[in-house]
């Protein structure tokens, strides 16, 4: 699936041109704070790259759009699905007055520590497959919930230490203030 999650990373990041530099800020961020690492049951690079994507997804007005078919997470059975759209031009052109206000990359680092500092997680999944809030399954019951845009039934924050997840929340809510 690394091929997958590879073209899915380069299709945002040709919709968003930021979007390698405001993930190179918050990874040297995060990593500062000892925070990345997937060995030391901290978050990795993809997961930091999914909840990127998600905070794009999701503020006002978007600025990243779902490129996955979201009729095919309505199944309650895990999945593969490897599906995306990557017609960078017909995404791009839904899109154009939103990627005008992208280039305040200060204001969306700041914005998405903000996201984040405010985020339910206890409640909430990071799903960046779907246009509404996905509230967390049953499935996923680890302090932090971001699933693999492409194996339904994977938590890229499963691994995650409690100290670790606790130390990340408090991150956010002293990195925005």
């Amino acid at each position: 699936f690394g091929v997958y999650n590879s073209l899915l990373i380069r299709t945002y990041s040709q919709i968003y041109s930021d979007f390698k530099q405001l993930f190179c800020c918050i990874k040297f961020s995060l990593a500062n704070e000892g925070l990345v690492g997937v060995r030391n049951k901290q978050l990795s690079s993809y997961a930091i790259c999914i909840m990127l994507i998600y905070f794009l997804q999701n503020i006002r007005p978007p600025l990243l759009p779902y490129l996955q078919n979201e009729k095919m997470y309505s199944s309650k059975k895990p999945f593969f699905n490897i599906k995306f759209n990557t017609q960078i031009s017909a995404i791009v052109s839904d899109f154009p007055d939103n990627l005008k206000q992208q280039n305040n990359l200060g204001k969306n680092l700041i914005d998405f520590f903000r996201f984040y500092s405010d985020f339910d997680f206890s409640k909430n999944l990071i799903s960046i497959n779907r246009e509404r809030n996905v509230g967390r399954l049953y499935s996923f019951c680890s302090m932090i919930n971001i699933r693999d845009p492409f194996i339904s039934n994977h938590n890229l924050g499963a691994h995650m230490k409690k100290i670790h997840a606790t130390k990340l929340k408090l991150f956010f809510r002293l990195k925005h203030t």
